[in-house]
């Protein structure tokens, strides 16, 4: 019992020491999904995080106040947001349905652009490298119909590929 409560103060001594602690925070509906992605800028203090909703959603969020300062939902079929990459002021949002959708949006106004079918499945990930962004396409364990879609269109369930930026 006293290795357990010395233990605790020494995490709490820690914490507060190392500057880690509470400063705010707003509750933000989820509904089923809860949050998918997220990206910063780390100069201007905000950061944008996805809620992966029917449809989804992006939430900008100021990082010195912790208060959302943006919303904008999707369209109505742009469901299961999967990844989200920040390329300047742009945000590259992977939606699942229909199949693997690549949403464009513009992060400071919080628009979306436009969009581009990248994939029949949905896109898990994301990153930036340069002028580029990479997003892993593929399928949910236990998903037997999406094996099924990908083994008939080629053999793997998973693939790579570069979009410019």
């Amino acid at each position: 019992m006293a290795k357990g409560l010395v233990f605790i103060l020494l995490v709490a001594v820690l914490s507060c020491a190392s500057g880690l602690y509470r400063d705010g925070y707003e509750r933000v509906d989820t509904g089923p999904g809860g949050f998918f992605g997220a990206v910063l800028d780390e100069n201007a203090g905000v950061a944008w995080f996805g809620v992966d909703d029917s449809p989804a959603r992006i939430i900008k969020v100021d990082l010195t106040t912790m208060s959302v300062v943006g919303k904008l939902e999707l369209e109505k079929d742009e469901q299961r947001l999967w990844s989200m990459v920040k390329h300047g002021k742009y945000g590259y949002i992977g939606v699942e349905s229909p199949g693997g959708r690549l949403v464009g949006v513009d992060l400071e106004s919080m628009t979306r652009l436009g969009y581009a079918t990248a994939s029949q499945f949905p896109l898990l990930a994301g990153t930036v490298l340069g002028d580029h962004a990479f997003f892993l396409g593929g399928v949910q364990p236990g998903d037997g119909d999406a094996d099924r879609r990908a083994q008939d269109a080629g053999g793997g369930v998973r693939g790579l590929g570069a979009v410019p930026v």
